[in-house]
């Protein structure tokens, strides 16, 4: 039972550490190919990770943001959860 929850885990942080990269290459791609395929597919996985992040600094801000740090605030989240894990 031990080995089954410690695979569980690793799988789990190899696809937090999988999504962190794709949030990243989202980010970067935003900036340097907003309308490339590739942004278009890392938009489609990073966007339901980081649409509650955005939602709640929206709220924060009062609609008044300037920099959109959801992404940075969705990788610093999976990465307490790894710790946690």
């Amino acid at each position: 039972m031990n080995t089954v929850l410690r695979t569980l885990f690793e799988g789990i942080n190899v696809f937090i550490e999988v999504l962190c990269w794709i949030l990243l290459a989202d980010s970067v791609l935003s900036w340097v190919a907003p309308m490339g395929k590739l942004r278009s597919f890392t938009s489609r996985i990073s966007e339901p990770v980081t649409r509650p992040f955005r939602n709640l600094l929206l709220k924060m801000t009062h609609g008044n943001m300037r920099v959109d740090l959801s992404p940075s605030l969705a990788i610093l989240f999976m990465l307490v959860v790894t710790v946690v894990l």
